[in-house]
């Protein structure tokens, strides 16, 4: 078959001016190619749809609107997947003669541009959501290793387990702010860490390593009891010291499975687990890849 233009190909298959040994192979890879783009855009609309918190949690952030983003790759990819079925239903179908198939495959021959950029747009918003999501660090809680004006790239993809020093993002909606919001720390201790307080000298050590000093009995009660189960995060910070009180707090425990303890590297100036507890892993949106402009340097203030 002569090399000839795509658009001037499916013309003269619509209208059966191939050749027989022509149309099937055009037949056959219009199918493949179709199918393919098919299995493709279900999984990109499956991953959406499962992962619907956040697309919700990036789109308040970004336009202070919690269906804007998931509106956006809900419609494009199921657009997308009913255009695509339809080119493999009428284009393998118009050999049969039937007007209404081959009037079907023209009006989808002429949309192939609107669906071409259907697809990049749902695929752009599903990479920057859930693939390489960029962010703005506020705040100076993890000084000197980030500065507030700092753009970060993350991720949580393939991201199945935090480990100790990761830097994450997490929503911190569930601990102290009841919209969405994004807190940037770093991991101290993640599943099987051994956490140990020493009160004479108000210091926390995990695997053997001291890693904050300062930190008060009340402050290790709030990570204690939150890693344990044996409390809630809710509302930590209005519960009266009374309350810790209450509880028997041992000196050391082993962190459980879907739980983390997070500092800021700029200890003295950071809202964490000092006060919000163990955070939850459903929660992290994602770990830190890189920093746009400059490497990323560990410089802990203690």
């Amino acid at each position: 078959m002569k090399k000839e233009n795509r658009m001037d190909i499916l013309d003269k298959l619509i209208e059966d001016k191939l050749e027989e040994n022509d149309e099937k192979l055009v037949r056959f890879k219009l199918f493949t190619f179709q199918i393919i783009s098919l299995v493709i855009i279900l999984f990109l609309l499956i991953v959406s749809v499962l992962n619907v918190r956040r697309s919700i949690l990036f789109s308040y952030l970004v336009f202070s609107s919690t269906s804007l983003i998931p509106l956006v790759l809900y419609i494009s990819f199921l657009l997308a997947f009913l255009y695509t079925a339809g080119v493999i239903i009428t284009y393998v179908h118009t050999k049969n003669d039937n007007y209404l198939l081959k009037k079907l495959a023209k009006v989808y021959k002429k949309l192939d541009i609107v669906r071409f950029v259907d697809i990049v747009l749902g695929t752009a918003f599903f990479i920057i959501v859930f693939v390489i999501t960029p962010c703005n660090v506020v705040g100076n809680s993890m000084n000197d290793t980030l500065q507030s004006g700092n753009r970060v790239v993350t991720t949580d993809i393939f991201y199945f387990e935090p480990k100790n020093n990761d830097i994450i993002t997490f929503d911190c909606s569930n601990y102290i702010s009841k919209s969405p919001e994004l807190f940037i720390k770093r991991v101290i201790a993640s599943k099987n860490s051994k956490v140990e307080y020493i009160p004479d000298r108000s210091t926390l050590i995990v695997d053997g390593k001291e890693v904050a000093y300062n930190i008060s009995t009340i402050d290790y009660g709030r990570m204690y009891l939150t890693a344990t189960g044996a409390s809630t995060n809710k509302g930590l910070l209005d519960i009266p010291i009374e309350f810790w009180l209450s509880f028997e707090i041992k000196n050391e425990f082993i962190m459980p499975e879907g739980k983390v303890l997070v500092l800021g590297d700029n200890r003295g100036n950071s809202l964490d687990s000092r006060r919000l507890g163990a955070i939850s892993t459903k929660d992290i949106f994602g770990h830190v890849l890189f920093r746009i402009g400059a490497p990323i340097e560990t410089n802990i203030r203690y």
